[in-house]
């Protein structure tokens, strides 16, 4: 999954190998690895503009986190400066040692807040309290988990229960996310409220103009001694 966070060139159309699956619109032409089923691209402006959604059709090979592209998919040019880099925020693969363990992924919806210069996510996980859940951040990723026991409703009830239907998912979650560079991670605010967690993530879109001294080579030298 893509969310655009900031303002990019878009990409020149590459040429598609025959192994490779190719989805095209009148923005952009993405390549796409040729292992994935069924998988839903979105991108959204993080300067105000609307969520796309496009449906990417590929062949079945694969199921989990094998859904996850690995490449990033360019934001959609909003700003005068096109120069600028493309800041994105990007679903990736959970670390190998525990990519086996998922059983199930909580639905999530991510914008931005230009007001408040934010990257929201919320999502969906009923029944869960705030100390079923971790959210951790670091190195520029954001990863949500938590488990639900298999047997939460035999522990409830015991032996008086008897389940005829079984459609809520069990087991363990985790979804991860790429931050994009202009993320402020210490500044990760998280609020669960009635079985919706919300993430807050605040970002930085631009640094002030500043006038920069030009000094001569010795007075640059002795500008670095006194600061060490």
């Amino acid at each position: 999954m893509q969310i655009c966070c900031s303002a990019a060139q878009p990409p020149s159309s590459p040429i598609a190998s025959p192994s490779t699956h190719v989805h095209q619109n009148q923005e952009h032409l993405f390549l796409l690895p040729p292992c994935i089923s069924l998988y839903k691209v979105v991108k959204m402006s993080c300067c105000g503009g609307a969520v796309v959604e496009h449906e990417v059709v590929l062949d079945s090979a694969s199921e989990g986190d094998d859904l996850l592209p690995d490449q990033l998919i360019p934001s959609i040019p909003r700003s005068g400066n096109l120069l600028l880099a493309a800041n994105k925020i990007a679903e990736i693969q959970a670390p190998p040692e525990i990519r086996n363990k998922i059983t199930w992924k909580p639905g999530v919806d991510i914008f931005f807040d230009k007001k408040e210069s934010t990257i929201d996510l919320v999502m969906d996980l009923p029944g869960f309290t705030k100390d079923d859940v971790s959210v951790e951040v670091g190195e520029g990723q954001l990863f949500i988990s938590g488990p639900r026991s298999k047997n939460e409703l035999r522990e409830k009830y015991g032996a008086n229960l008897v389940l005829c239907v079984h459609e809520r998912p069990t087991g363990f979650f985790l979804r991860a996310f790429q931050l994009p560079p202009n993320a402020v991670e210490d500044s990760v605010h998280a609020v669960m409220t009635n079985g919706m967690l919300e993430v807050k993530i605040s970002c930085i879109q631009t640094h002030e103009r500043k006038k920069v001294e030009i000094l001569l080579p010795g007075a640059a030298q002795a500008e670095k001694g006194s600061k060490k």
